[in-house]
């Protein structure tokens, strides 16, 4: 995160800025629709983004995200509810309240979603594990993700996804991304909309997936940055 030009003060969050150097600005215009810095109460003390589980969101144009056929996704996120709704959502804004869009750590029902899509749980539980899934907590999450295999991992711990339903949510048959062509975190954009209530500390987005040398020195950066 790059933090407000105040950081030493609690306040509320326009832009959350990109640090790859790509632009992929997550922002929000709309006052009542802004997360909230907190710049000494957040994830172990830290600088985090506080999302209220009601109407907050940021997003951003990622373009990026459409057809990619390969992604390795890390968060480190508190949720404060069980269940709880996405971290990361993206969507294809020319259909409009998308249900065939690619999420990570949604509540939805098993076998909810279908094609590209996969869902899981905001702590990193998948629906369908035989971990508890929605159970509250700080987390380190690892997901990678091709058109034939996903995979899961937990505070620097392999986690065993489902192989029933929903299967065809975890090994879909079409490009991870789908469609999408923009990318929203704290909320869908679905009629019905399912907020994330909780914070936010960093999320990390490569479009490959990386080997397991190179996740290992992600989770190991993040562990020791965030005191998890």
């Amino acid at each position: 995160i790059n933090p407000p030009s105040n950081p030493n003060t609690d306040v509320a969050l326009q832009v959350w800025a990109d640090k790859s150097g790509n632009g992929y600005d997550l922002a929000q215009n709309t006052a009542a629709n802004q997360p909230t810095w907190r710049f000494n109460t957040g994830i172990n003390a830290l600088g985090s983004v506080e999302f209220d589980g009601t109407d907050d969101w940021l997003e951003t144009a990622f373009a990026a995200l459409s057809g990619l056929t390969d992604v390795t996704v890390f968060y480190v996120a508190a949720n404060d509810v069980s269940p709880d709704g996405p971290v990361l959502w993206g969507y294809d804004s020319t259909a409009g309240n998308s249900t065939n869009a690619w999420q990570v750590a949604g509540a939805d029902a098993p076998g909810s979603l279908t094609g590209e899509s996969f869902s899981l749980a905001s702590n990193g539980n998948v629906a369908g594990t035989t971990n508890a899934d929605y159970t509250l907590g700080t987390d380190i999450v690892t997901i990678t993700q091709t058109t034939a295999l996903s995979t899961l991992r937990v505070n620097l711990t392999a986690r065993t996804l489902s192989l029933g339903n929903p299967a065809q949510d975890l090994t879909p048959s079409a490009a991870v991304g789908g469609n999408a062509d923009t990318l929203r975190v704290g909320g869908d954009d679905l009629t019905t909309q399912s907020v994330f209530d909780g914070m936010i500390g960093e999320i990390i987005i490569y479009d490959r997936v990386l080997n397991a040398t190179e996740i290992d020195q992600v989770e190991c950066y993040l562990n020791l940055k965030w005191y998890l």
